[in-house]
């Protein structure tokens, strides 16, 4: 997933991930695969966390990050897919979901299905 984001020149200026084992080895390894050599900010709440833990995370990112990366767990993804989205969508273990919210600041994300899925990648479903 890493290197196909790199590829796509997708890379993230900024990785929040789960503080849980699991979550900061893949916020790792896709941090190394797509050449991210920023921080990776390992966030507590993220654990088992509904959509509103990840929505709260985002609303107080800097203004100058324009790409930010969540890796965490369902089905609070999932949830966060959809309630951003309107998509309900299966993310599996390593999938990756490409969203665009069309906002000027991390602080007026809304959770009313008003940002755009523009790809969704399972790992199971590349080739």
């Amino acid at each position: 997933m890493g290197a196909m984001i790199l590829e796509r020149g997708l890379i993230p200026q900024l990785i929040l991930s789960s503080s849980a084992k699991r979550a900061r080895k893949t916020a790792a390894k896709f941090a190394k695969a797509c050449e991210y050599d920023g921080e990776v900010r390992h966030i507590d709440d993220f654990y088992l966390a509904p959509p509103e833990a990840y929505i709260n995370a985002l609303r107080q990112l800097d203004d100058q990050v324009a790409c930010a990366m969540v890796v965490g767990h369902n089905p609070g993804v999932e949830d966060l897919v959809k309630e951003l989205t309107g998509n309900d969508e299966v993310m599996p273990t390593a999938a990756l979901g490409h969203i665009q919210i069309d906002i000027d600041r991390w602080s007026e994300i809304a959770v009313n299905g008003s940002a755009k899925l523009v790809e969704l990648w399972r790992p199971s479903e590349l080739t």
